[in-house]
Formats: C-alpha cells, sequence, structure tokens
C-alpha cells in the first residue's frame, strides 16, 4: 500500500477529465510504459537516451528516469520538455544537441515528423481505463443489425486506448462492415491513410455511407476536428464510447464561421509574417516555400520567422505585420484570436484567401501532411506573363520608387502602405565595430534569489 501513495499523488492534480481516476486502473510504471522502455534499450543497446515529457506530467519526470537508471545504470538520461502550445511535437531541434540514440516522446502525439526522424523516437501514449469487455459487446451489438440492414463502420481507436488497439483489431478485423482506423507506427503497414496519423486497414468504399464509433472521451479535442472530416468520409453519424456507446451530437458551426471570416479578412492583409514553429515537421519546408509563393503571387509582402513559443508579446514587436500564417502540425496550428490580436491564420487558409481556392473543412483543419497533398506546387512556380499594359504600370511605379529614394525615403512605401512607420526608424541596430571594452568575468551571487549566500555572510560581518 506505500508503493501506492506516490503513485496517487502524480495523479491527482490534474484536471483533464481525460486523466480521472487512472491511478486506480494502471500502476506507475504501467502509464508511463517503463518496462517496454527498458526492453527497448537493452535490445538495441542504447548508451543516450532522451525523455521527452509534456509540461503538466514533467513533475513524473525524475521518478521514470529513477525507475530506469535502477535497472540501466550505465545509461545516460536527458529530460527536456514541450516546447509548443500543445505537447505533440518532438524537439528534434533540442535533441540535436545531444548525441543520442532514441526519444521516447510522453504524451499526445501528431505524428507529423517524418520517417526518417521516427526511426529514432519511440511514442509512449497516455492511457485511459476502458472496460474493453463492455466495449466489445455494445459494439458487436451495434454494426451487427437485427433487421437485414447492414450499416457500415469506422472503429477510430483514441490515443488513450493505444495500449488496447492490438485487442480490438483482433475482435474486429473479419467483420466486412467495419473498418478499423489505428494508429500506424510500423511504417510497412501505413497504407489508406485517414487523418491525423490514422490508417485504415481496408479501404473505403466511396459510394457508401459510415457511421463512426469514437473510443475517445466526448470532450476530447479530436472529436471536434472529426466533425469537420465527416462529409470528406460519407460519415452519417458519430458515436462514442464513454461506459456506453450513443450518439454524440454535432459540434457548434461558431469555430468554422470563425474561421471562414478570418479567410475574409485574410483577403485584405498587405504583409503577412510566416511563423515556422517546428521546422523538423513533415513537409515544412515544402508548405513554406508554397506559402511565399501564394504571397508573392498576390503582390503582397512577407517576413518569415522562427517561433517555437508563440505569445502577443513576441507578435507584437512586428508591428509592420498585420497578420501571421503558421506552418506547424495539426495540432499546433489553430490559434484563438481571443488571446492574439492579430490574425492566424493556416496555409490553406491562406490559399483559399488569396487563391480563391473552394473551401473544404477537411484541409481547413488537417496537418501539414493533408495540405501539401491538397496544393498543386507546379501551378504557380512561374510568374505569369506581364501584359503590356502590366508593363507600363511597373514602369510607372519604378519611376515612382526611384523619385521616392531620391528624397532619402524607403522605396517600399511606393507600394506597402503598411511599412509607414520604417520612415522614421533610426536605429540602425549595434554596431558590430564600436570598441566596447573587456571585462573579465567575476564570481556571481550563488543560492537562491530570497537569500544569496553572499548576502548571509554579509550580514554575519
Amino acid at each position: 500500500m506505500a508503493d501506492k501513495e506516490p503513485m496517487m499523488q502524480a495523479f491527482e492534480w490534474k484536471e483533464n477529465p481525460l486523466y480521472k481516476d487512472q491511478a486506480q486502473h494502471f500502476s506507475f510504471e504501467q502509464y508511463y510504459d517503463i518496462p517496454t522502455i527498458i526492453q527497448e534499450i537493452k535490445d538495441n543497446n542504447y548508451k543516450d537516451i532522451i525523455l521527452q515529457f509534456p509540461v503538466e506530467n514533467l513533475s513524473d519526470a525524475i521518478k521514470v528516469q529513477s525507475s530506469i537508471n535502477k535497472n540501466l545504470p550505465a545509461t545516460n538520461i536527458y529530460i527536456i520538455s514541450d516546447h509548443l502550445k500543445n505537447s505533440c511535437c518532438v524537439d528534434i531541434v533540442g535533441s540535436n544537441h545531444i548525441n543520442y540514440d532514441i526519444i521516447f516522446h510522453f504524451g499526445v502525439a501528431c505524428l507529423s515528423e517524418s520517417e526518417e526522424q521516427q526511426k529514432k523516437i519511440k511514442y509512449i501514449f497516455p492511457k485511459t481505463h476502458m472496460d474493453l469487455v463492455g466495449f466489445t459487446e455494445q459494439a458487436f451489438k451495434l454494426t451487427k443489425s437485427d433487421d437485414g440492414k447492414v450499416q457500415n463502420y469506422i472503429i477510430l481507436i483514441d490515443q488513450y486506448q493505444y495500449y488496447l488497439s492490438q485487442e480490438i483489431f483482433q475482435q474486429f478485423r473479419d467483420q466486412e462492415n467495419v473498418t478499423l482506423a489505428l494508429i500506424q507506427l510500423d511504417q510497412a503497414q501505413k497504407i489508406n491513410h485517414l487523418f491525423y496519423g490514422y490508417y485504415l486497414n481496408k479501404s473505403l468504399d466511396k459510394s457508401k455511407k459510415y457511421q463512426l464509433i469514437f473510443t475517445g472521451h466526448e470532450d476530447s479535442d479530436l472529436l471536434e476536428k472529426i466533425f469537420f472530416a465527416k462529409d470528406k468520409f460519407n460519415i452519417e453519424k458519430v458515436y462514442v464510447y464513454n461506459n456506453q456507446i450513443k450518439e454524440s451530437p454535432p459540434v457548434s458551426n461558431k469555430s468554422l464561421i470563425k474561421r471562414l471570416s478570418m479567410i475574409e479578412q485574410a483577403r485584405d492583409i498587405k504583409c503577412f509574417g510566416i511563423l515556422i514553429q517546428n521546422p523538423n515537421t513533415q513537409f515544412c519546408r515544402a508548405v513554406t516555400e508554397r506559402v511565399k509563393q501564394v504571397i508573392k503571387y498576390a503582390n503582397k509582402k512577407f517576413y518569415t520567422f522562427y517561433m517555437s513559443n508563440l505569445n502577443e508579446a513576441k507578435l507584437n514587436n512586428f508591428p509592420e505585420v498585420e497578420a501571421f500564417v503558421i506552418v506547424s502540425c495539426y495540432r499546433n496550428s489553430l490559434f484563438d484570436l481571443k488571446k492574439y490580436y492579430k490574425l492566424i491564420v493556416t496555409p490553406f487558409e491562406l490559399e483559399m484567401a488569396l487563391r480563391n481556392q473552394s473551401f473544404s473543412n477537411y484541409f481547413l483543419i488537417d496537418g501539414l501532411n493533408q495540405q501539401i497533398e491538397a496544393l498543386n506546387l507546379e501551378e504557380i512556380e512561374k510568374e505569369p506573363e506581364d501584359t503590356e499594359q502590366e508593363k507600363k504600370k511597373q514602369a510607372n511605379n519604378s519611376q515612382a520608387l526611384v523619385a521616392i529614394s531620391e528624397e532619402n525615403k524607403v522605396a517600399i512605401m511606393g507600394i506597402f502602405q503598411t511599412l509607414d512607420h520604417f520612415t522614421g526608424r533610426n536605429f540602425q541596430g549595434l554596431d558590430i565595430n564600436q570598441n566596447v571594452d573587456v571585462k573579465l568575468a567575476v564570481q556571481g551571487l550563488s543560492g537562491i534569489a530570497s537569500s544569496y549566500a553572499s548576502d548571509r555572510d554579509q550580514n554575519k560581518q
């Protein structure tokens, strides 16, 4: 009993209902798959490993490290924490500072890393308890109709029930009217992609309607995104399992209406900022280049930033930028404008705004993987040929720019009114050639801020 008390304390502070009462069903070692981690290290003779935790689980990191080192004392273990809005992306950039053998990523994952990167990543998904027998019985009853009318179903297994995915797969694999959507980490099994890293065990028939059974919690953020993708996959109804399978009411269209409003606002923007949150995301470079092409084609200005952790203070440092385009995974792409007074849109929303692409719920909320498939990268690689009228217009603009330049003003003012404040800027940055006296390093203070060791020594005197 004494061993269980610390484990209970590790979970009691979690406010998310997805973590509720998990300590009653899993030991600490089971929840974090510590035996699996130890076996993985032994089998591959790993020496330098990285443990990446979500911020909310960081208090458990030392205990996980101690459990591993107790069995493998010669293993070097490094602990890092997530640096993005959500805990789904693997910090490849930070990890590359260490010559690591493998990264163990804890928590929900977007699986947006490239296939080559995933060879050195082991995902440890979170867990919630689910009555497997009860779910199986109810799912069988729902999928086997007594009236002779055959309904087609998709069973989508949430990451929180990933530890049960093989058992569920074995139960329903031979049922013809049931298609299973699983997270596939084996590259050979990655066929029939659905969305968000999920793959189907068989192809969908586009001529048929489907009912979707979701094993996750009804408050899951993934459920809202599933409703956005209903039309794409001919999904008529969505069911969730919470001790019993029941139909989930449709989500509010407020968020969708808000995104459409943002697309309309993006049409009038003259200067964009391209925010690259995670450069290791698969297709990141291709999507970034596409965004640049779209903005150039619309005769608008852009700046490119790498900014892992967004906040309003950082964005306010660039007043000339009217709106931002976020290049990240699907879990880190949608931002609430209540927290950010400037517009933040996804690459596909930008495409819809500036290129008049047709609206698609599916591509609106899916990640870079789907956006890159949706966009024809060859379409605007070549600039349109200038007509005589366009050449005259460019010549007039050039003369205007020359005239402005002669008055010692910023030439770009002739085109982009958003950069008006540049004319009043006098600060040019630090002069690297300026002579600065070099001072030797001195011993700093030691201790904590409320009571430095040097302060105590002075008080004694």
